[in-house]
């Protein structure tokens, strides 16, 4: 569970004291605040719970909102002001698409909310239109005008969790291409579980990768690495400064034949930019409600080889994981956005709305064996196309440079390919 929906379900509770609800009612609505990992964005949850036959616990509710009644998809039945009364606009989606009555209603801000301040959504009241079922009739219900406090806690802990998504942290993706490296694909998966004390975050990540070569005649010109690690991570938030993130992590990295494969043992630190000459830049093509924060990671690893003959990577690097090495490590992570919701139908092989960003991942490791730099560039042009899919398809043009483990290779590749991120 993320560290924002710990936060969000007291959040709930406490706004649903303050809205109150008539002994007669049928229905209770709610309001929380997450990230819609859909549109990528920050959103409130407005959603409904009814009584479940003689049990008097309010439960989640199926579909029961009436679109067709009431003004639910109207701007005007919601008010989302600071604790200074200064509105921010939203925008109404209501879901499920598939269903004719819909279960919830999600508030789009046209402004990401300010993480320091505490924010109040009001719902007016006969503006949704409930149908519910009680025994072999229907009971229709509008609603009564209700207000929930979004917390200082929930928007900075949803905000965090838009910087980690932002920075690639916890995306999921599937990448086939290819070039002057010939065909190539690259996976990761990352399953994270949070536990909390306030903001205090801390929890366990696993996570998985693999770059390799379609063809075993090419992997000497591209990343040939398959790893999984297992990291336990504890999350600061400093009162004014950006949440710090350490953890301690053990991995496994081999290449695509299994032949060699070395273990890893470390701990690293991750660092949200707060400097505003990244933050300017991120936000300059966009404007900062899309903001992508620049991350550093600095870490240190011991890696020892666990098996296979690691001779003609001491031969050809210097590289000698045999004996033990010691290898500190800097990593820049930085996704730029260029376009948002622009229309490309102007060009057949890409009809349809793309977002447009610049992704770069610039590695620097010192590795004590060799007494060497270890360099690893990657910089892409990545169009993802928008849709209300969970899965987002993207056109990706990309430069890789540099060596990984565990073999080493120095390579230079100039790739286009297709990219599926979840």
């Amino acid at each position: 569970m993320r560290a924002s929906n710990i936060i969000v379900a007291l959040g709930v509770l406490a706004s649903s004291a303050i809205s109150g609800l008539a002994a007669d009612r049928h229905v209770k609505i709610s309001a929380s605040y997450s990230l819609e990992s859909v549109v990528d964005r920050e959103v409130v949850n407005v959603f409904f719970m009814t009584q479940r036959g003689d049990e008097h616990v309010w439960k989640a509710a199926p579909e029961i909102l009436d679109p067709s009644s009431g003004a639910p998809d109207s701007p005007d039945t919601y008010e989302l002001t600071d604790e200074n009364g200064q509105k921010v606009e939203v925008t109404p989606i209501l879901g499920p698409k598939e269903t004719a009555l819909k279960s919830n209603i999600k508030l789009i801000p046209a402004s990401r909310l300010k993480k320091d301040a505490e924010y109040r959504i009001k719902i007016h009241g006969g503006k949704l239109v409930f149908k519910v079922a009680s025994g072999a009739s229907t009971l229709t219900e509008s609603n009564e005008e209700s207000v929930f406090v979004l917390s200082k806690e929930q928007i900075r802990a949803v905000d965090l969790d838009m910087d980690r998504l932002q920075t690639g942290l916890k995306r999921n993706s599937i990448e086939l291409g290819g070039g002057n490296a010939g065909g190539i694909g690259s996976a990761k998966l990352t399953l994270e579980k949070y536990g909390s004390k306030e903001l205090n975050v801390w929890g366990a990540r696993l996570d998985g990768s693999a770059d390799f070569t379609l063809s075993s005649r090419d992997r000497s010109n591209y990343l040939n690495s398959i790893s999984g690690e297992l990291a336990l991570f504890k999350i600061w938030h400093p009162q004014h400064f950006a949440p710090v993130e350490f953890d301690v992590h053990g991995k496994v990295q081999t290449e695509q034949t299994f032949k060699l494969v070395d273990g890893f043992f470390g701990t690293r630190a991750a660092f949200y930019s707060p400097d505003p000459v990244t933050a300017w830049i991120s936000g300059a093509f966009c404007g900062e409600s899309d903001r992508a924060p620049a991350l550093l990671l600095v870490g240190y690893d011991y890696v020892h080889n666990l098996s296979g003959d690691n001779l003609g990577v001491v031969n050809r690097t210097g590289v000698n994981s045999k004996d033990g090495s010691h290898q500190v490590s800097g990593t820049l992570r930085w996704r730029i956005p260029l376009l948002r919701k622009q229309d490309l139908n102007f060009l057949p092989a890409l009809k349809g709305t793309y977002d447009v960003d610049i992704e770069m991942d610039l590695k620097g490791a010192y590795d004590s064996t060799s007494s060497k730099f270890l360099d690893q560039s990657q910089i892409a042009l990545t169009l993802t196309r928008m849709n209300s899919a969970n899965f987002k398809p993207a056109f990706t043009f990309a430069w890789v440079r540099g060596k990984e483990g565990p073999t080493y290779e120095q390579i230079s590749a100039l790739l286009a390919g297709m990219k599926l991120s979840w």
